[in-house]
């Protein structure tokens, strides 16, 4: 399939000999790249790049925490229409260092995660 489209594609392959195989595939949008994570002070600000051009191939940036180490939680999503789409500013007062991951979402599927943790 042409373009940039992520979901589920049936290909159907057909070799020289007629001999046809379907096979399901599922195409998943790219994960960010370069993700940051910067304290200043007691809140925590997450940068990352994403192609401008696939912004609209997608529907939301999601941002998980894990301050405890017991696990990753949802703490909010990003839209691709948002004024800075590449970042988040995490107004909880922690000092600590924290991890967080973010995920791409396109429809039904879901990039993989791509995980940092504050300086």
């Amino acid at each position: 399939t042409a373009g940039k489209t992520c979901g589920t594609v049936e290909l159907n392959v057909i070799d020289s000999a007629g001999t046809s195989l379907a096979r399901t595939v599922t195409v998943k949008p790219r994960p960010v790249e370069s993700l940051i994570a910067e304290r200043n002070d007691k809140h925590h600000t997450l940068t990352w790049d994403f192609p401008v051009e696939n912004m609209a191939y997608i529907e939301k940036f999601e941002i998980q925490e894990n301050p405890d180490g017991r696990g990753f939680t949802t703490l909010d999503f990003v839209l691709p229409s948002a004024p800075n789409p590449q970042q988040y500013y995490d107004g909880n007062t922690r000092p600590q260092p924290i991890s967080y991951r973010v995920i791409v979402h396109a429809g039904q599927v879901n990039s993989n995660y791509v995980e940092v943790v504050s300086d």
